[in-house]
């Protein structure tokens, strides 16, 4: 968002001295691509180039500065992005040993104390005990709907 409005600012400035592209890539010794995206806000903005800019556009130290400090900040959230999305990156070797840790545990506690939990008085009646709501055709074998000729 910063960058957007950084952008802008810079074609502001190129817009007032009535430079085209060519002309202030020329002054700063930028390529126009690279102007362009700095312009458009499709590349990250270095300071030096914000006050590279300024001086070619001849602007007072207190206009570009202000701009340098805002594309210093806007890189700085960059960083901090970025950090934040290489904490979601994979870690195979991580992810192995954490997948055997938990492997190991549920091996430990999985086939032991959770039978144990389960298997409570009630749950031990309720798979002992014929289930009473089976006709006693179905207890013979003998199903209701087959035909025996």
């Amino acid at each position: 968002m910063a960058e957007r409005a950084i952008g802008r600012t810079l074609r502001k400035w190129r817009d007032a001295t009535d430079m085209s592209l060519a002309e202030a890539c020329k002054e700063a010794g930028f390529s126009i691509a690279q102007l362009s995206m700095m312009e458009n806000a499709l590349r990250p903005f270095d300071p030096l180039n914000v006050m590279i800019l300024g001086r070619v556009y001849e602007l007072p130290n207190e206009v570009w500065k202000q701009q340098a400090r805002r594309a210093e900040f806007a890189a700085e959230e960059r960083k901090k992005i970025r950090y934040r999305q290489s904490a979601y990156d994979l870690d195979e070797a991580k992810d192995a040993d954490e997948a055997r840790l938990e492997a190991a545990a549920i091996r430990t506690f999985g086939a032991d104390t959770i039978p144990r939990l389960i298997q409570t008085a009630d749950y031990r009646a309720s798979i002992t005990q014929p289930d009473s709501s089976k006709s006693a055709n179905e207890d013979s074998g003998h199903r209701p709907d087959s035909h025996t000729d």
